[in-house]
């Protein structure tokens, strides 16, 4: 029997407007007492019951309140389930911006949602983008960008609601970059799309070994940071990527389910647009497939540096330790920060 912890990680939301959902809850709890309670906030209830009953396996609500976020707390049989929420934050300058809170740890709680988001760039947000921002109260930017990359597409924010920002440049992930050490002293028509996948699972490991001072500092401005906190690169993907996951499996996310936030990627970053923007920007000349890889989430990019970490350290837990300079103290109190029950 679906129990009301259980129920939670299988509901789905579809945002559908500004102000209206699409709730899919498991068929095992069809036609059970199903209610939700529509919040801006995910830590209070403060709003109006909008579903009892669900006699059907979806429900579509509308008429609430128009906000960049809306929180679903839901109970079932009367008993708390916890909050729902959909992930992505649409916006139409930066596509790959999301919340990576809410999911469930090995001991049973779950990562605060609204307080960790992650997202490319920031340059082309429009005004309504920035008002929407403005509203989910960050207060912290991590930004992995090199400082060229910072000075060509600089991030916008509303006066009254720029989070300071603290710069943790990687060179690795980025487009260029790949692209330069792919060339080497070789032609580009001798690149083949095996040594681009090669080349990003090398990227990966190289954020374990040669960046540990960088991913450690990472969890240290997590742990400091007085609200909400948002992690990015250009694109959202490879230093960001690893970044949120190694902030999940800290807080004791089960690995299946960092991998799963990890490529969520994929569903937000249009392949082709991005593709021929690369190729566009790059004057190159190569077949398509041959370059996809650098635009690419794949299992196997962040499985390399979980593969590495436990070559390296044994354990994940040792390689926030020895790695990273996490001790236990530090992750428990980043824990008690960012988790409930």
């Amino acid at each position: 029997m679906t129990t009301a912890e259980s129920m939670i990680e299988q509901v789905l939301i579809e945002r559908l407007s500004d102000n209206s959902y699409r709730i899919a809850v498991p068929s095992a709890v069809k036609g059970r007492k199903i209610e939700m309670v529509s919040s801006l906030s995910p830590d209070g209830v403060a709003g109006e019951p909008v579903s009892a009953t669900v006699a059907v396996d979806a429900v579509e609500l509308s008429g609430l309140t128009p906000a960049a976020r809306h929180y679903f707390h839901m109970l079932l049989d009367g008993r708390p389930a916890g909050v729902a929420a959909h992930r992505h934050v649409p916006l139409q300058g930066t596509p790959n911006f999301r919340d990576f809170g809410g999911y469930r740890t090995h001991q049973g709680e779950f990562v605060r949602w609204g307080q960790l988001y992650r997202s490319g760039m920031l340059s082309a947000l429009s005004p309504e983008d920035m008002q929407a921002l403005g509203e989910l109260g960050i207060r912290l930017v991590c930004d992995f960008r090199r400082d060229d990359e910072r000075q060509k597409e600089p991030s916008k924010w509303l006066p009254e609601a720029t989070p300071h920002t603290e710069h943790l440049p990687l060179a690795p992930g980025n487009q260029a970059h790949t692209l330069k050490a792919l060339l080497g002293g070789n032609h580009m028509p001798d690149i083949r799309s095996e040594d681009v996948v090669a080349a990003m699972e090398a990227i990966n490991r190289e954020f374990v070994v040669d960046h540990c001072g960088v991913y450690g500092r990472l969890l240290k401005l997590v742990l400091e940071s007085p609200g909400p906190l948002l992690i990015h690169c250009a694109a959202g993907k490879d230093r960001t990527g690893f970044g949120a996951a190694i902030i999940l499996k800290a807080l004791g996310v089960p690995e299946d389910a960092v991998m799963q936030d990890y490529l969520m990627t994929g569903q937000y970053l249009t392949l082709e647009k991005e593709l021929r923007g690369l190729m566009r920007r790059y004057g190159l000349t190569v077949p398509e497939a041959v370059v996809e890889p650098i635009i690419q989430v794949r299992p196997q990019y962040l499985r390399a540096a979980f593969d590495l970490i436990d070559t390296e350290y044994g354990s994940f837990s040792t390689y926030l330790k020895e790695g990273l300079d996490f001790d236990e103290s530090a992750q428990q109190a980043l824990k008690a920060k960012l988790l409930k029950n």
